[in-house]
């Protein structure tokens, strides 16, 4: 994922977020049905959370980084990445929901950057260990090799 922000601030480069996320329409933006749309936010009442990080790279106004979900919440990445100050790039959703204020996007962005580079699960036949990958999009490697890097 790429995120706004040089760098988590109180943060090492790894680590853990531990935030249990409630699911809330209140206060969010309406869908193309015109409903509230469903938005989860960091709150003590909600299911737990967690998320290890790495910090892979650092560049001028946003950071790549490896996000590993220990829990599999909807949403999680975007809320736990939001409520820290660092929304995702591309990820006016819940840039606006969190009050995020910094200058966003720092690069452009026409999507959300979140790519699912590696999933691992089991064969639901064979029950033997799968691995799926799948390579960058090319917004995306064009960013991460871009000269912004510090």
């Amino acid at each position: 994922a790429a995120f706004s922000g040089d760098s988590l601030p109180s943060f090492s480069q790894k680590g853990i977020i531990e935030l249990p996320l409630l699911e809330t329409r209140e206060n969010t933006p309406l869908g193309m049905n015109g409903h509230p749309l469903r938005l989860m936010k960091t709150d003590p009442a909600g299911l737990e959370a967690v998320t290890e990080y790495e910090v892979l790279k650092t560049y001028s106004g946003y950071s790549l980084i490896r996000l590993k979900l220990l829990t599999g919440r909807t949403h999680q990445i975007r809320a736990h990445m939001a409520f820290l100050g660092h929304p995702l790039l591309g990820d006016r959703l819940y840039q606006e929901f969190s009050g995020y204020e910094g200058p966003f996007p720092p690069v452009p962005a026409p999507r959300t950057l979140l790519h699912s580079w590696q999933i691992h699960c089991r064969h639901p036949f064979t029950e033997e260990p799968l691995t799926i990958e799948a390579p960058l999009p090319e917004d995306f490697s064009v960013l991460i090799n871009s000269k912004n890097y510090k």
